[in-house]
């Protein structure tokens, strides 16, 4: 859904179309990317294609474009024009391998071929030679998918999207994408038949598009870990899409493919469809038939002798030749060695004989019905071939020589044939042209030697045992004199963005200067405005947990002296949580004890223990027993004068009104309630409903829904008014005879169980209740009985809501209600101290968890430490307020709790209890050396909330770091953990490590269900045939019933065979589904028939009765339907029509729905127009259903503030309309009017009053000086401009006034939220996202709780835990980033625990193939990153180091190192981790960052402090030691300095992928494409990464050699398939020549030298990509530099050299896809600072320009940071600075600097959390930032990890709670003096660089001031 026309913005500039009718193809591309594509190309979006798009949905994979894909390997000798080559069992290989890159990320698809894109592998446009053997790779890559690699995934063949067959898979599988290829961008000097092929594949990807399905490229595929990247395009199915282009356009892609059929069909044929018998054809019986088939067209003894080899060499390859034996890089196979080796006539005769018979066996395989296990090597025919002709015989002796036992199979296929072995006399010649082959090579990987590394605790761990070689004679530094690096040691004890000590002046820390006057007086001044906005949040929290009450929590030492005194039993110890989630609390639960209860039992527990009461206790309870007869007179007296004001009005329904604003009075609700007064208060309000429902009319109170109404009402109030205390004879009478009335007479004795007999009392009811039942037992209102067939049958159908929904709940003394069995689980596990995992959706009861932990640790100690971690600011936020609500500790002065987010911090986290923050700060705090000494030993317990976001792309690993560096045990919580068993097993494991026992919870219910709707928006409805909106009343407004109620088995469509776990069934889905398999029984299948009889309700429940029912009874029932549903899904054919299923599925479904598919189809998303149109009515019918509050998710912030707008403006103008035309209004305004016009006259009248009363000296006289009249005066507080009740969706809050509204919307003043915002305020709806003002959020946040705010209109920020209580979620329009994840956290928003007992999700603007995709999706698998990167590896070394290697610091480190899995699904073992771990550590020690004992080294600051940005910081470390940055910037011109630090810096950090179809527009302001990387850093970094190569192929080499045995099993292995046939030690001579003439390989996998590959790596792509299997080589924990150099040109001209295996190495950059180019958006930013052309130009997303330039922002300004701590520079601060006046005039100049730009960073920008902005789909940091990501603006976070000063309450500004003009408004500062001992070159370097930080910044202010 394209609200602000993104998209369609994008295509505003057409193409050259002159003489379209006589376009050439490439004029046809042109036109088709600039009409359509180039735009749809910007709007593409970099995903995650599994974790954050797809989960575990169906794809397709284009089964040409994957072929492609491994055609295109550099690696590869297959398909290569004027090369020969034909190495099928590597290309099989790198197919296996492909592939196994989506098995192992555990994704959902199919492959698919359509036949009319054959044009893709068949390498259209090339020569004969290559063309065939294109085709013939096609087929036998196919033919090997189909038959080979069934078990993982399904093939299929369709011949193009018209296909039927497509169109039935389409239906059936529902493939969420597919994954294809664009075609490309052909070369200018490219023939016709390339642009004809990639035109026609645009034209294939836009059928799909419009069609409804989207795609991703496959060839721009990134496989990171364990994520899988690729730019998405979204399907939008559209009508007559192809009216979208010219007809002339669609002319030239039918002649394209046209043509290209044309080309290709003597090449190919359809793929044959896999046979149902899978036995291979036999081998030799192949060949018979190949040389059968192959004798008409071998004319000559030439071809009969070539063929006779070839079927010699295939007849080796199966089973005789060692894999390892078949690698060569000698080989001549193209077409000139070959000339020159053999012959210019037998050279030529190769390629033509190859030619043939490739294309004689494609025809064959083709023909076959069966798999044909056919090998064929090149290299081998080649070189069987020179070997026969170095014999001087050339007859058929040496040939049977050489081959031996071989040769046996070769003369029986001869014989087959009934032909005679050919003579190779054809092929001798009398000229030597030169050998074949030469000598074999050396080996070329040496390991090197290693600098030594003498660190006492790595070498005494496992790191220890590895014994490798090292020299001191090497040098550390790969450059003769490092700039920048004058070898000192780096002490990490000040924080990253100032110069204040980590640790405070008791601790160690150096002393903090005393602040002025002025400064103290500004700080109490922020801190009292911050506690008082902060309290008014924490009241919002406190609102909606009924009956919180603060808790003190004395210090240990007082609550022991405290303990002491209570052991008298009279002051009972207050030791539980007052309100918590964990169960629902009755709304009557009297705990008012009489006095002679309160007497009697203290004299029980006196006499038990044998300790009679002291004088002063036994007057103690004396008082207290008086006190209890007060209240409870009191209360009887408060009760009767309300219940004669309740009969004295007229109406009845006037009297419930009332009444039930009377039910929060303290007498009848919670801790003060009086027994007696609540039972008589609940019979009342049953007596009215009983009232109102008899004086109905007759033909009225009987209809179905008036009497399912008011019997559900007055069942569930008896049902629970019977669990009340307080109980007399007369009124459990009164409930018996309704429960009599009802029809439910039996389960009267069960309800009456609940009330012990010595709770009943004699006393009379308070008035006489409703006469029901005579005396002679006969009901007096016969018609309210029940209809239904049984009470079980009525209460599955209207009473589910309503059913005790505890399961397994116990009393427990820990607690104030009573657990589940699992929550009782957790509870043990905590109070065990074990690490505890739960998984429970939202709403089961998992918040208690949280505040039972901190409340463990504030009582066990005061210096304990709890860390609470939340991916969000928000969350973090609203956490802390609840702790501040719900808990007190005196700690002497010091406050219990803290914050410290990125941006802003609260209190003292070092000096807290409860620290509440994000995952990016608490992984900063474990790793820093001072606080490992003193702070992080004093951690108890780590929480770690929505755990499942450590299996995201953007922040996974922080969270993975944590777990690994943790000193404590673990909560995780989480409700949507896919396969969380597994994700279990890798925690307990790491838990057991650190020396925690670990519990896993799963609770899989809901305590509310979700009913879901569908909202029918009519295809054809638009603002102009609309009826005009008039209002909210009930009046003007009815509601469009257009909200559909969705049966959850109506879900299920063709296709579907599993349901997903948290597939669930109402209660009275139940029972409709029941009815509805008994009403189509008759086609049931008969096992299916029989489980019905048991499935009968009332037989079912016949145990329970006569009780009434209960949710876990519904639960049993429910799962017995599910398993006659999965029977039903595994048995029916459900392309039948008319199956079974789709009976029941026909049966249940909506009518409404049904006709609304019929009319306009369903699955086409309404038009943009309609959408927003009936977003007004939509909410409105949610106001009229009261089904509000709600939140409507949509994820585009720009749509999100779209649709308020909308809303807004709707309501305003029907208001403006309204005002117009009423006389009520225009007689109020003209009272109101007259009203002012008397101000004067009153004024004046009062003053004399008073004046007179004044004069009379009597108390009397002045209490009444005041005139009453002023506070009846409505005119007042009259506004007209202010909305109409009608007009606004605001909820009517006696706790929140208008006058409070407009103090909150004045303090917004200062913090820049648009004037719309504000008045939708007004108006009850509010947008929330996390570009808007952090204070407006909260604002929002806090009304939404109050009920003020009824309508929310959100991104994923509110799905992450948010305390938002709402009725109804709404997911408004489609969304790449709408997951099977994010679809389950938004709606679990809706029915809160406590606040609904049903929660309502509406699905608004999706199509309905959408919604059934997303209901029936299930959660992806928690995949895991590798944490243990170079940089991670050099924080670890400081952490140990710099804390003088503390016990907490040591023992971390070697936890991590034992671990024997340290990612969790990666195969990656212990062994490999230690290498890894040492060589990194050998990188480390190059690069001069670490010294030999593992101490950092000088520019360890940068490499640590953008750690986010891996290898972009070591990458700028290189640079910098270099001297080329130095070169760059000390060059004469200014700006052309900075332009190139400038573009050096983009190359490096933010980089944003282009599509290779993108173009920029010729008027554009922007040049789209990043130019090429400065020439000199290029080649700088070229030889870095060549030193980087070295020491990792060294790694590569040593792990290999020492683990050979254990690689060697699974080295002929083939990745999904298995291991290839084993071969025969063969000792013919041939087998022994090619053992001993073949490459050994060590490293490379032995499938990829087949290819004539040796150990000689080019790149780390290289060798990460084509080592051996076993060889876990993760490119992304190896800081390569080969993705920043695709674009160079110097690496283009470096890979120019003759040398073969050189050129390769541009291809092989794989890091970046060679199609991917890198957008410019920030050095085009740089240069224009023009927002809109990145969004029109760049293809920016408006809503992520600010995070993309604020990411950068925030990495210029910490590379300054650091380069100004290092050169100790000096600063002019503005002379009017009165904060500097007094306060800093000892500061060294360089420390003020620091000051000042860490503090700029710190206070200039509010920054979301990576979280927010992944939930909310706002950046992706793979898109944009693959250097900066979300995670990545921690140069921010780390900037808070400032402890604050004494007295400091608040630092960092931003938005926060402060508004802005409180924080310290960010200064500009220039550089002033420096020290003689910095050189000119070293100050240029921060000028340049400063110069650079200050203009882009000032263009990013500009943008957003």
């Amino acid at each position: 859904m394209d609200l602000d026309d993104f998209e369609a913005g994008l295509a505003d500039e057409p193409g050259d179309t002159r003489n379209e009718d006589q376009a050439s193809m490439q004029d046809a591309l042109r036109i088709f990317d600039e009409t359509w594509f180039s735009a749809r190309s910007r709007a593409a979006r970099w995903m995650d294609l599994i974790g954050d798009y797809a989960g575990m949905e169906c794809f397709a994979i284009d089964g040409d474009a994957l072929i492609q894909c491994v055609l295109d390997d550099p690696l590869l000798r297959l398909a290569r024009e004027g090369d020969l080559s034909f190495q099928l069992v590597h290309a099989v290989h790198s197919l296996e391998k492909l592939l196994r890159c989506f098995v192992d990320r555990q994704a959902n698809f199919d492959v698919v071929f359509w036949e009319y894109n054959r044009h893709l592998t068949c390498a259209v446009g090339a020569d004969r030679e290559t063309v065939t053997s294109a085709t013939l790779a096609r087929t036998l890559l196919a033919r090997h998918l189909q038959f080979r690699l069934s078990q993982y995934f399904e093939v299929y063949v369709f011949t193009d999207l018209s296909d039927p067959s497509w169109l039935d898979y389409v239906a059936i599988r529902k493939p969420m994408f597919v994954t294809t290829s664009d075609g490309g961008q052909p070369p200018a000097n490219a023939p016709s038949m390339v642009y004809a092929a990639a035109l026609a594949q645009r034209s294939f990807a836009f059928d799909l598009l419009s069609s409804g399905i989207s795609i991703s490229i496959l060839r721009d595929t990134v496989f990171r870990q364990t994520k899988i990247f690729a730019f998405v395009f979204e399907g939008r199915r559209l009508r007559n899409s192809r009216s979208l282009l010219g007809d002339i356009i669609w002319e030239r892609i039918t002649a394209a493919r046209d043509e290209l059929t044309a080309s290709v069909a003597h090449e190919s044929l359809a793929l044959v469809k896999r046979a149902s018998i899978h036995q291979d054809v036999p081998l030799d019986l192949f060949l018979t038939e190949l040389v059968t088939s192959t004798l008409p067209i071998s004319t000559n003894d030439v071809d009969r002798a070539l063929g006779l080899l070839f079927v010699a060499h295939v007849i080796l390859l199966d089973g005789a030749i060692p894999l390892r034996a078949r690698g060569s890089s000698n080989v001549p196979t193209q077409r000139d060695q070959l000339q020159q080796v053999f012959g210019q006539d037998i050279g030529a005769s190769i390629f033509d004989f190859l030619r043939k018979i490739f294309h004689q066996i494609n025809l064959l395989v083709l023909k076959s019905p069966a798999h044909v296990s056919l090998d064929i090597d090149i290299h081998v025919f080649v070189r069987l071939l020179a070997v026969i002709r170095r014999t001087n015989d050339l007859h058929l002796g040496p040939l049977m020589q050489l081959l031996a036992f071989e040769f046996d199979r070769i003369q029986s296929i001869y014989d087959a044939t009934g032909q005679p072995l050919p003579d190779l006399a054809s092929l001798c010649t009398t000229q030597d042209h030169g050998a074949a082959e030469v000598s074999p090579p050396r080996s070329i990987i040496s390991t090197i030697r290693l600098l030594p590394f003498t660190n006492p605790i790595f070498n005494n761990s496992p790191l220890g045992t590895l014994q490798l070689q090292t020299s001191d004679t090497l040098k550390s530094s790969q450059f003769p004199m490092p700039r920048f690096s004058p070898g000192l040691v780096y002490r990490d004890v000040h924080h990253w963005h100032n110069q204040k000590h980590i640790l405070p002046t008791h601790q160690g820390g150096s002393g903090e200067q005393e602040a002025s006057e002025w400064l103290k007086k500004k700080a109490l001044k922020r801190e009292q405005r911050f506690m008082a906005a902060f309290q008014k949040f924490a009241e919002s929290l406190a609102s909606t947990s009924a009956g919180l009450k603060q808790q003190t929590i004395a210090a240990v030492g007082q609550s022991r002296a405290i303990s002491s005194r209570r052991q008298t039993g009279i002051d009972l110890p207050n030791s539980q949580l007052t309100v918590l989630d964990g169960g629902p609390t009755s709304p009557i639960s009297p705990t008012t004890s009489t006095a002679s209860t309160l007497v009697a039992a203290s004299l029980k527990g006196s006499k038990a223990k044998t300790k009679p009461l002291t004088k002063k206790e036994a007057l103690l309870l004396q008082i207290q027993a008086e006190k209890a007869a007060s209240r409870q007179s009191d209360a009887q007296g408060w009760w009767f004068g309300r219940l004669a004001e309740l009969e004295a009005m007229r109406s009845l329904e006037d009297r419930l009104v009332a009444a039930k604003n009377l039910a929060s009075n303290k007498r009848m609700y919670g801790q003060g309630a009086e027994p007696a007064i609540a039972v008589d208060f609940q019979l009342y309000l049953i007596q009215l409903q009983l009232q109102i429902w008899i004086a109905q009319a007759p033909e009225s109170r009987t209809q179905p829904d008036v009497h399912d109404f008011y019997s559900v009402q007055l069942l569930r109030d008896v049902s629970k008014t019977y669990r009340v205390s307080g109980h007399c004879v007369q009124t459990l009478a009164a409930l018996d005879s309704v429960m009599i009335s009802l029809g439910f007479d039996s389960y009267i004795a069960s309800l009456r169980g609940v009330v012990g007999l010595g709770e009943i009392g004699d006393r009379e009811m308070s008035f006489k209740f409703e006469k029901l039942v005579r005396s002679s037992g006969s009901l007096i209102h016969k018609w309210m009985r029940i209809q239904d067939a049984s009470a079980v049958s009525w209460q599955l159908r209207v009473f589910g809501e309503y059913m005790d929904r505890s399961l397994d709940s116990r009393p427990d003394k820990r607690v104030p209600f009573e657990p589940d069995a699992w929550q009782r689980k957790v509870l043990d596990a905590l109070d065990a101290d074990d690490s505890v995992l739960v998984v429970a959706p939202t709403s089961a009861g998992k918040t208690f968890i949280s505040f039972y932990a901190m409340e463990k640790v504030l009582r066990e100690s005061d210096d304990g430490i709890l860390v609470y971690v939340a991916p969000t600011k928000a969350l973090v936020n609203q956490i802390a307020a609840d702790v501040h609500a719900r808990f007190r500790k005196n700690r002497n002065g010091k406050n219990f709790w803290a914050i410290h987010s990125r941006d802003y911090r609260v209190n003292d986290p070092q000096n807290c209890q409860i620290l509440i923050t994000v995952p990016e700060i608490l992984s900063i705090m474990l790793l820093s050396p001072p606080l490992a000494r003193v702070w992080t030993p004093r951690i108890k317990r780590i929480i770690m909330d929505e755990i499942h976001t450590i299996g995201e792309h953007i922040g996974g690993a922080v969270w993975e770091q944590i777990l690994l560096l943790a000193p404590c045990p673990i909560i995780g919580l989480s409700a949507t953990i896919g396969q969380p068993s597994e994700f279990n097993g890798w925690l307990a494991a790491v838990q057991r490590a650190h020396g925690f026992n670990h519990t896993y919870i799963n609770h899989p219910h809901r305590y509310s269900h979700l009913r879901k709707f569908f909202y029918i928006i009519p295809s054809d409805v638009s603002a102009r045939v609309l009826p005009t909106f008039t209002g909210l009343s009930e009046e003007s407004y009815r509601s469009t019933d257009r909200a559909r109620f969705i049966h959850p088995v109506t879900i299920i469509g063709l296709g579907a065979t599993t349901l997903p776990s948290d597939f669930a069934l109402e209660a009275r889905d139940t029972l409709s589904f029941y009815n509805a398999l008994v009403q189509h029984q008759a086609i049931l299948p008969p096992e299916i028939v029989a489980e019905l009889k048991n499935l009968e309700p009332s037989a079912f429940f016949a145990q329970r009765e006569p009780c009434l029912l209960r949710q876990q009874d519904v639960l049993r029932y429910e799962a017995d339907l599910v398993r006659v549903l999965q029977l039903l899904l595994a048995q029916q054919a459900h392309k039948i029509s008319g199956s079974a299923l789709q009976r029941v599925i026909s049966t249940l479904r909506d009518p409404l729905l049904t006709s609304a598919d019929e009319t306009f189809d369903l699955d086409i998303a309404p038009s943009v127009d309609s959408f927003l149109a009936n977003v007004i009515r939509l909410a409105a019918d949610l106001h009229v259903s009261g089904d509000l509050p709600a939140i409507f998710f949509a994820f585009d912030r720009s749509h999100c503030e779209i649709m308020v707008q909308k809303i807004e403006n709707d309501l305003k103008k029907a208001e403006i309309r309204w005002k117009a035309k009423s006389p009520v209004w225009a007689q109020k305004i003209r009272d109101w009017e007259a009203w002012k016009a008397t101000s004067k006259d009153r004024e004046r009248e009062r003053e004399k009053k008073v004046k007179a009363k004044a004069k009379r000296n009597t108390n009397e006289e002045r209490d009444t000086a005041s005139p009453p009249e002023a506070a009846t005066e409505w005119q007042k507080s009259f506004d007209p401009d202010y909305p109409l009740e009608q007009f606004s969706f605001a909820g009517g809050n006696a706790a929140y006034l208008q006058s409070e509204l407009e103090q909150d919307i004045h303090e917004l003043a200062w913090a820049s939220v648009p004037k719309w915002a504000i008045a939708a305020l007004r108006r009850g709806v509010a947008v929330h996202h996390s570009g808007m003002n952090k204070k407006y959020r909260s604002l929002v946040e806090r009304l939404f709780r109050l009920k003020f705010i009824r309508i929310v209109i959100a991104t994923g920020t509110l799905a992450l835990g948010i305390n938002a209580p709402a009725r109804t979620t709404v997911f408004c329009g489609d969304s790449p980033y709408l997951t099977a994840l994010m679809y389950r956290q938004c709606a679990g928003r809706a029915g809160r625990r406590g606040f609904d007992l049903l929660g309502k999700v509406v699905f608004y603007g999706l199509p309905m193939n959408r919604v059934q995709r997303l209901v029936l999706s299930r959660l992806p698998a928690l995949a895991g990153n590798f944490p243990l990167t170079c940089t991670l590896s050099l924080r670890l070394c400081n952490l140990l180091e710099g804390s003088n290697r503390s016990a907490t610091a040591v023992r971390a480190i070697k936890s991590i190192l034992s671990l024997p899995q340290l990612v969790f699904g990666s195969p990656v073992g212990q062994n490999q981790l230690l290498h890894h771990l040492r060589f990194s550590i050998e990188y480390l020690r190059r690069m001069n960052l670490l010294d030999r004992e593992g101490r950092p080294l000088n520019l360890f600051a940068i490499a640590s402090r953008l750690y986010y940005c891996e290898p972009s910081n070591l990458a700028l470390v290189t640079l910098l030691q270099s001297g080329v940055i130095h070169e760059m910037c000390n060059q004469p011109s200014m700006l052309k300095a900075k332009k190139q630090f400038m573009l050096l810096m983009c190359h490096l950090f933010g980089r944003r992928y282009l599509p290779s179809t993108v173009i920029a527009r010729s008027k554009s302001a922007s040049m789209v494409v990043l130019p090429p990387m400065p020439q000199a850093a290029a080649s700088l970094l070229r030889q870095h990464g060549q030193h980087i190569l070295d020491i990792f192929s060294s790694y590569a080499m040593e792990y290999t050699t020492r683990h050979a045995a254990e690689l060697d099993l699974h080295a002929t292995e083939l990745p999904l398939s298995g291991a290839l046939r084993t071969p025969t030690e063969s000792n013919s001579p041939f087998v022994l020549h090619l053992r001993d003439t073949s490459n050994p390989p060590t490293v490379r996998c032995p499938f990829v030298t087949t290819s004539g590959l040796d150990d000689d790596f080019a790149t780390i792509s290289e060798l990460t990509a084509s080592a051996r299997d076993g060889l876990h080589l993760d490119h992304q924990a190896i800081p390569s530099m080969d993705i920043f150099l695709g674009s160079s040109p110097a690496t283009q001209d470096r890979y120019s050299e003759v040398d073969a295996k050189r050129k390769r190495k541009d291809a092989s950059q794989r890091a970046t896809p060679q199609s991917l180019r890198l957008n410019a958006y920030l050095y085009d930013f740089y240069i224009h600072g023009q927002v809109e052309a990145l969004v029109v130009d760049n293809g920016v997303r408006r809503g992520d320009v600010w995070y993309a330039l604020d990411d950068f922002s925030l990495t210029l300004r910490t590379v300054r940071a650091a380069l100004v701590e290092m050169l100790d520079a000096s600063q002019v601060v503005g002379a009017n600075d009165p904060s500097l006046v007094d306060t800093q005039p000892a500061t060294p100049p360089a420390k003020k600097l620091v000051q000042k730009a860490k503090k700029t960073a710190e206070d200039d920008w509010d920054v979301s959390s990576d979280e927010e902005m992944k939930a909310e789909a706002g950046l992706n940091a793979d898109e944009g930032l693959s250097s900066t990501t979300a995670e990545a603006a921690t140069n921010a976070i780390e900037s808070t990890t400032a402890a604050p000063s004494a007295g400091e309450f608040m630092t960092g500004g931003g938005d926060g709670y402060l508004s802005d003009d409180d924080a310290e408004a960010p200064r500009h500062f220039s550089l002033g003096g420096r020290k003689a001992t910095f050189g000119d070159e070293d100050w240029r370097v921060l000028e340049v660089v400063n110069a650079v930080v200050e203009e882009f910044d000032a263009a990013f202010k500009k943008m957003w001031a």
